[in-house]
């Protein structure tokens, strides 16, 4: 019998999923991202080879009067395909030597990811600090004499800086080290045939080190302490070189992300509250402004491999920049679509990284929604 005091029982309530926790719904956020750019990363490279495909050989075969068919342009296409990731590039001639350019491609890749590693670092601890403390000031004395630096620096072309640094250093470089600041990231062969008695058994045809391949490594791998100090300057020298040269581009564009920042409600309220202007700017609008810092790099990676090879060339380093001049010299196609996909894919595949690296940084979560 129903108490109607009391009413019927009331039926128990269905159990719920208790309700994500922000941090929760950011991080399967940045999954799904993850896995949203990693399913597009098959197309991407597909449209570069199609693209190099349809603008190069193409164009050669009509030239050259080879009838085919649509099949016979896909056959090709697939022979094109595997060639590019199987390494059949061609082979490049050196002097009396005849190398494979895969083979070139692999020993000179080392020297320009060394390099990278010490200028992608210079400036940033140049370009974060200073536009930070430059787009948050309000005063035009601090902020005036940045923007007609970065001007200047874009205006002039890499390798007139490149050659700037080389003429200041050179005196000074010569005359501690014996060695010649250009001529290469280890020392000069003159020099080796001088203190050593030619190449050690570490340094492949004067310039190729093992067993890694970065010259700083392995210089002390073998405990050359004389070798490795040398590599060690002449790498910071050229990298220093880069870094000014694309020291100019992140600062603009650094600049105005933050002036852009303190503009926000979250800092004016903050402000109003009586928070420090030191607080705001180095503990909260940093941290907010790192990810589009990333985001940045990663719209201007061209601009920053076009100049390191400029500075690899200037500088007589066998690095990627050497290759690219060496195929350019050439006119042999084969090479050049192969170092246009390699290059493209790097970048491509660096911007999918640094974008799921500023996803993964940025506290609001507004580059994983």
């Amino acid at each position: 019998m129903t108490n109607r005091a009391t009413g019927p029982p009331a039926a128990s309530a269905p159990s719920e999923r208790p309700p994500r926790s922000r941090a929760g719904r950011r991080r399967s956020g940045v999954v799904e991202l993850t896995l949203r750019r990693l399913a597009l990363l098959p197309a991407q490279l597909l449209f570069i080879l199609v693209l190099l495909y349809v603008t190069v050989n193409v164009p050669l075969a009509i030239h050259a009067g080879h009838s085919s068919t649509i099949p016979g342009y896909f056959r090709a296409f697939a022979v094109f395909v595997a060639n590019m990731f199987t390494g059949q590039w061609g082979i490049a001639t050196l002097g009396p030597y005849d190398i494979p350019w895969s083979t070139l491609f692999a020993d000179f890749l080392p020297n320009s990811i060394q390099i990278a590693l010490f200028a992608l670092p210079l400036c940033a601890l140049i370009a974060y600090p200073v536009s930070l403390a430059v787009g948050w000031s309000r005063r035009s004395s601090a902020d005036a004499p940045v923007r007609f630096g970065t001007l200047v620096v874009a205006l002039i072309p890499s390798f007139v800086l490149g050659t700037w640094i080389l003429y200041a250093v050179f005196f000074g470089f010569y005359t501690t080290f014996h060695d010649l600041p250009g001529d290469g990231i280890i020392p000069s062969p003159p020099w080796f045939d001088q203190y050593y008695g030619g190449f050690p058994s570490w340094v492949v045809d004067g310039w190729v080190t093992r067993p890694t391949g970065l010259p700083v490594i392995d210089a002390a791998l073998h405990r050359d302490w004389t070798v490795e100090t040398i590599t060690i300057v002449k790498t910071a020298i050229q990298a220093s070189a880069v870094a000014l040269a694309y020291l100019a581009i992140f600062l603009r564009h650094g600049r105005s992300i933050v002036a852009s920042a303190k503009q926000e409600l979250y800092v004016t309220g903050s402000r109003a509250r009586g928070v420090p202007e030191r607080t705001l700017l180095w503990r909260h609008t940093a941290r907010r402004v790192t990810p589009s810092f990333l985001l940045v790099f990663a719209l201007t990676i061209p601009g920053y491999l076009g100049a390191q090879f400029v500075v690899e060339g200037l500088f007589s380093d066998p690095g990627i920049g050497f290759i690219t001049l060496s195929v350019l010299s050439q006119a042999d196609y084969v090479p050049f679509e192969a170092l246009v996909f390699v290059l493209a894919a790097f970048v491509v595949v660096a911007v999918l990284v640094i974008d799921l690296a500023a996803a993964r940084l940025d506290p609001r979560g507004r580059f994983a929604r």
